[in-house]
This record gives structure tokens, sequence and C-alpha cells, in this order.
């Protein structure tokens, strides 16, 4: 069997388990969500993908942001 008919998921153990590879994985969508208050913050998540660590040298490639809401007691709300 190639390691085009597999699905993903048999992929990514292959590759974890060659000790060569670490393979991050998607996360599951949330459904629930708690109900939005009068006391409900608001926070953005960035995420910044760079070629290096050198500010100097290297370069920002790609962005990624999120919206969502917080509670006081930290429950995520809605993105």
């Amino acid at each position: 069997m190639t390691a085009t008919d597999q699905d993903p998921a048999a992929m990514a153990q292959t590759l974890e388990q060659s000790g060569e590879y670490r393979v991050l994985r998607r996360l599951p969508l949330r459904e629930h969500f708690s109900t939005p208050t009068e006391f409900a913050k608001v926070g953005i998540l960035f995420d910044i993908e760079t070629t290096g660590l050198d500010t100097a040298a290297d370069e920002v490639v790609e962005l990624g942001m999120v919206k969502f809401s917080y509670h006081p007691r930290y429950r995520r709300g809605r993105p």
C-alpha cells in the first residue's frame, strides 16, 4: 500500500513512527459555547510564522489571528 492509498490519520501515524517527524493535528471544531454576558471580554490570539529567529535577517511569512470572547472565570465564549 502506498502513502497515497492511506487516509491522513494513517499517513500521520506512519510519519511519527519513523522518529523523523512530529505531526500536528487540527483541533476539533467546538459546537457548544457558554452564553455571553455583559462581563464578557474580547481577545485576539496571534500566530506569527517566520523564516527564522533572527529579527535582523529573517522575515514574517504568515500571520494568523482568531478573535474570541472570554469570561472573568476564563471560560471561552464564541469565536
